[in-house]
């Protein structure tokens, strides 16, 4: 078994009475109140239904809370702000996050619920408990490279404030919960949801060759189709214009200004019917 060291994700432990009331009111996932071996996926909008954070929440007892994230920094001061007059305390944690690939995760590992099937989050330092099989450890660029082949952004490539996260598939990761009460952002997302309209997606493209820039863009028979917004070893993501894909997934396509090879694939968490605006 092997694990990949998630070196920029912590860990922050909502501790109170009211630590899954609190976190359910904010974002776009519904949080269960018991453990469930999970670490469900959702995301903290902005007022106008834009990316402000996403994270994985695992619910320890209903009564502790962890936040998987990327932003630690950012999120922490954010989640004290909003808790006035909540029994909650918002704290860091001081484990290590791996993430182990694979369907049969340890005892006290938390299956990834954006795609079960992808593997699992586990927390401590080498020749713990829950990672005391491994066999060897990966690094976080390794985890990057392996989210995008399967379609999954990392943090990091959401734009704050500017990126709708149904574009970027947080939907089909099941990362929102269309039946849960209110939160911030959720006007623009029942909105979409109810016209079913959606023009553009994160797709991932896999490369041939050659050196590729968040911002070059991508061409499919001369045309310009999207946008990288994140790149890894041997693979890419673009936000694709669903329009102009006028040819079945997989397809080729030529990205940046010297028209780098690449091939446009289709998620396998994506079905062909999501592609048609």
């Amino acid at each position: 078994m092997s694990a990949y060291i998630l070196n920029s994700y912590n860990v922050i432990s909502l501790e109170g009475p009211d630590a899954v009331s609190y976190i359910n009111k904010i974002i776009t996932q519904k949080v269960p109140t018991e453990p469930d071996g999970m670490a469900h996926y959702g995301a903290w909008l902005t007022p106008k239904g834009k990316y402000a954070f996403d994270f994985h929440i695992i619910t320890l007892t209903p009564s502790n809370v962890l936040l998987v994230t990327q932003r630690a920094q950012d999120l922490l001061p954010k989640l004290n702000m909003y808790k006035i007059g909540l029994d909650v305390d918002c704290v860091l944690h001081p484990d290590q996050v791996y993430y182990l690939p694979g369907t049969a995760p340890p005892e006290e590992a938390y299956t990834d619920a954006r795609l079960p099937a992808l593997g699992s989050f586990a927390f401590g330092e080498e020749g713990d408990p829950q990672i005391n099989d491994t066999d060897y450890f990966l690094k976080q660029e390794d985890y990057r490279t392996y989210m995008f082949n399967n379609g999954i952004p990392t943090s990091d490539v959401y734009e704050p404030e500017k990126t709708f996260v149904l574009e970027y598939n947080v939907d089909e990761l099941n990362g929102v919960s269309w039946n849960k009460g209110c939160y911030m952002g959720q006007e623009l997302m029942a909105r979409t949801h109810h016209t079913g309209v959606i023009r553009k997606r994160l797709l991932p493209i896999t490369l041939e060759a050659g050196t590729l820039n968040v911002g070059d863009e991508v061409y499919l028979n001369d045309q310009k189709i999207g946008t990288l917004k994140g790149v890894a070893t041997g693979v890419a993501l673009a936000l694709i214009r669903l329009a102009h894909v006028t040819h079945e997934l997989p397809c080729p396509v030529q990205i940046g200004p010297h028209r780098i090879a690449g091939t446009l694939n289709l998620p396998l968490f994506l079905s062909p019917e999501k592609l048609k605006d």
